[in-house]
């Protein structure tokens, strides 16, 4: 490689360039886990046996779960969120600047459907689940009753490492 503006100026040049280069390979990496910490398979099964398989973005962490699908203007059809807590609790839902109809169905940690509810957008209304839960997994308003999906059914959950 040539520099014609003396041999500081090349440096710095050069400097740009590897910081330049190292900030994007950062940036693909990162963008590739976080998509890998995202999508999580999730089979539902209802008391009739049929399995329905689902492919959803996750919130493991505090800032996700406060942010969910707040600010989507649309949902993909079999699209939702599987929001996952580190152990059993009762915290409360609400469409607070969520601008799609929700349902939402509350797991407990054996993977058993202990409650479903309907969420109206921007909705302040508090949703709480009628027992303690670990995960919650919000879909298209209607997505459990058109799945045959009933408190008492069964959802598996499945981390791939795709």
């Amino acid at each position: 490689m040539e520099c014609s503006g003396g041999s500081r100026t090349c440096l710095d040049r050069s400097v740009v360039l590897w910081v330049a280069l190292l900030g994007l390979v950062a940036l693909v990496v990162l963008s590739a886990c976080s998509r890998q910490e995202k999508d999580w398979n999730v089979r539902l099964v209802d008391s009739r046996g049929k399995t329905i398989e689902l492919r959803v973005s996750v919130a493991q962490t505090d800032a996700q779960r406060t942010k969910g699908l707040s600010g989507l203007s649309e949902l993909p059809m079999d699209g939702g969120m599987l929001f996952v807590f580190p152990g059993e609790g009762r915290t409360p839902f609400w469409m607070k600047d969520t601008l799609v109809a929700l349902s939402i169905a509350f797991i407990d940690a054996n993977g058993r459907v202990v409650d479903i509810q309907d969420m109206e957008p921007l909705s302040e209304d508090l949703h709480l689940a009628s027992s303690d839960f670990m995960y919650a997994l919000e879909m298209g308003q209607g997505f459990f009753t058109r799945n045959n999906i009933q408190v008492g059914d069964l959802v598996t959950v499945r981390v791939d490492k795709q």
